[in-house]
């Protein structure tokens, strides 16, 4: 089995220099660098699989967002997924950074840091989306955007 990968991306990398990446080695190492990063300004990282898909997140302070990339053998079968929070956490907009160029993400994105965080090691432990977060996905055949609601409980059994 690969090694799985916490990309920083942040700020942008030098010239012909990839962004930091970060092995990970386990569901504790995974938490402490995702609480680690929740400590800085809000920005983008990769959490990439061994089979190249991840979770594109955006985190710093207590929101994050996050949303599901296909490897890139399947980008032009597969469209990309952002996990819907259901409810607005924000009032407003956060900031975030990738490769030092600021975005907003919307409030319908954003949830709490700690429920985030425990869908993102479900999908590092599954590598499966997690089912009580409800996905708007974009479909290339259509060109549209669809949801799939969230089927289950609406929050992980350790956040209950």
């Amino acid at each position: 089995m690969g090694t799985w990968e916490l990309i920083d991306c942040l700020e942008a990398p030098e010239e012909e220099s990839d962004n930091p990446a970060i092995p990970i080695r386990s569901e504790a190492h995974l938490r402490e660098e995702l609480d680690r990063l929740r400590e800085r300004k809000h920005g983008h990282v990769l959490l990439a699989s061994p089979e190249k898909d991840g979770l594109s997140i955006s985190i710093g302070g207590p929101f994050v967002s996050f949303g599901w990339t296909p490897s890139p053998d399947e980008r032009r079968l597969v469209g990309q997924k952002e996990a819907l929070a259901g409810q607005r956490y924000s009032p407003q907009p956060v900031e975030s950074w990738s490769e030092g160029i600021p975005t907003a993400v919307g409030p319908e994105f954003l949830f709490p840091a700690e429920r985030a965080i425990e869908a993102i090691v479900h999908f590092y432990n599954t590598h499966e989306l997690p089912r009580w977060i409800s996905w708007r996905e974009w479909d290339p055949a259509s060109l549209q955007w669809k949801v799939t609601p969230a089927k289950g409980t609406t929050r992980p059994l350790s956040l209950s």
